[in-house]
C-alpha cells in the first residue's frame, strides 16, 4: 500500500515482500529480491539488512538468501 500511495517501487517493502513470498511463488518471489536488492544502491539501511548474516556469522547473508530462491 505504502508503494502505491507513493507512486513507485519501495525498497524496503519489496524486502518484506521477498521475505515473506521466501516458500511462496518463486516468480513473484524473484521479482521482489531483484527490487530489493536493486533498491539498495541507493538505500544504505537496505543494504545493510541485505549484507546481515541470517542467523549467525556461519550463514548466508540475506541477499544470498533471497537470490537463492
Amino acid at each position: 500500500m505504502r508503494a502505491a500511495a507513493l507512486h513507485a517501487d519501495d525498497p524496503q517493502m519489496e524486502f518484506a515482500a521477498a521475505l515473506i513470498t521466501l516458500s511462496g511463488p518463486q516468480d513473484e518471489h524473484r521479482q521482489h529480491a531483484q527490487k530489493a536488492i536493486g533498491g539498495a544502491k541507493t538505500d544504505s539501511l537496505l543494504a545493510q539488512n541485505l549484507s546481515a548474516r541470517f542467523i549467525g556469522p556461519q550463514t548466508e547473508t540475506m541477499s544470498q538468501l533471497l537470490a537463492k530462491n
